[in-house]
Formats: structure tokens, C-alpha cells, sequence
């Protein structure tokens, strides 16, 4: 291997650098996803009656789009109301139905309204199909649902809401190398940072342990 080769190389798994990206021709880059805070329209137990709450906007990456959060909290801004607050005779505003619970239908009795027109109440369930921000790949309210397996972890990708659940199985992109999503998986040595070298994407481990096995061929 040439001197001038050897003094470019960069260290294993060592911290992004100018070296090794000028190496590879390639750039790491920040994860591709911007994840939310979990949508919940219900306030905290403990907190009382009548509350606002707000879906979540605040992101923990900087990629993405702050355009689409914005909206999202604005959807998410709303008046939850206990089912023995809810006055007599309220009617939902999506099925007209009495809001009252009705244990038949799956009704807590519970009611939400928009943030913006508190008096247009709905019954808490038919709210969360409504309003809450929907996932592009299932359709489903980005919300929790243990019983189709959704933790309420979502993300902008694209400017497009998903589950994480769904990023992670169907629409997150694929690293080249080992096939699994772009995604931080501290657990797994995945820092959710990748590489784009050419037409090809990577995790940035994965590309890192490409540049080292190429490096030391090139020693031997």
C-alpha cells in the first residue's frame, strides 16, 4: 500500500472525518427520520378534569420537516373532557351518537374537541380516528394500539408520518451492506447514521467496516 493511501486511511469505526469520507467518496449524514413525541389526547392520571393537551411536535433528530410537525401538533391540540364532566345529551359530531359510554360499542363515555372549537365534542374513540395524524403506510391514527402492536413511537420520513413500527418493517430505506432499516438501534451498534456513496446507502458502521476490510486487503 502507498504512503499517501496509508495516511488518508482512516481508524476503525472511528468518529466521522474528512479522511475517510474524501477515501470512500461518501457522506454521513444524519439519520433520515424525525421522530415525535407520542400523540395522547387523554392528560396524565392525577391531572383532573377538563384539559388541553397537545400531539407531539417536538423532535429529537434534525432532519425532517418542521413544516409537517407544525401541522401535526395543530391537529393534536385538543380538550379532553371524563366521561362524568360530559353534559347530558352531547352528541358526538362524527356519528351523532349520545356520548356516553357504552361498553357494546368499545364508547368510554369520554370526549374530545378541537383545541380551536371546543363545543364541537366527539366521542374520545371516534376523535382519535378523526384527528390524530395518520400513519402513510397502515392508514392506522399514529397512537398507541397494543393490540396491533404499536408502542405510539412516530416519525417524519420523507414528509410523511409512519409508525415506528411501520418505518422500521415496511417503509425505512435498506442499508446495502446488511439489508436491515436505517435506524438508531444503540442495542445493536447502529447510531441511525448513514452513507450515501453513489446510488447505494448504508449504515455508517456498515460502510465503515467496508472501508477497513478494503484498507486492509490493500495492506497485505
Amino acid at each position: 500500500m502507498s504512503k499517501r493511501l496509508e495516511a488518508e486511511a482512516p481508524p476503525p469505526y472511528s468518529p466521522t472525518d474528512a479522511a475517510a469520507s474524501s477515501y470512500a467518496g461518501a457522506d454521513i449524514l444524519p439519520p433520515p427520520y424525525t421522530e415525535e413525541e407520542p400523540v395522547n389526547f387523554k392528560p396524565k392520571p392525577g391531572s383532573g378534569g377538563s384539559s388541553t393537551t397537545t400531539g407531539g411536535a417536538a423532535s429529537s433528530s434534525k432532519s425532517g420537516s418542521t413544516a409537517t410537525s407544525s401541522l401535526a401538533q395543530t391537529a393534536s391540540a385538543s380538550v379532553f373532557t371524563p366521561a362524568m364532566q360530559v353534559k347530558a345529551g352531547s352528541r358526538c359530531s362524527s356519528c351523532f351518537d349520545a356520548i356516553k359510554p357504552d361498553k357494546q360499542r368499545g364508547m368510554s363515555g369520554d370526549a374530545c374537541a378541537p383545541a380551536l372549537n371546543p363545543h364541537n365534542l366527539y366521542h374520545y374513540e371516534c376523535y382519535v380516528k378523526k384527528v390524530a395524524p395518520k400513519c402513510q403506510q397502515c392508514l392506522d391514527p399514529l397512537t398507541e394500539d397494543t393490540e396491533k402492536g404499536y408502542s405510539g413511537r412516530w416519525l417524519h420520513y420523507q414528509d410523511k408520518c409512519y409508525h415506528w413500527e411501520c418505518y422500521c418493517d415496511y417503509a425505512g430505506p435498506r442499508c446495502d451492506d446488511c439489508f436491515n432499516v436505517i435506524v438508531e438501534k444503540r442495542e445493536a451498534g447502529f447510531s441511525g447514521r448513514y452513507v450515501v456513496q453513489g446510488y447505494k446507502k448504508m449504515h455508517e458502521e456498515c460502510w465503515r467496516k467496508r472501508v477497513q476490510d478494503r484498507l486492509d486487503r490493500e495492506r497485505e
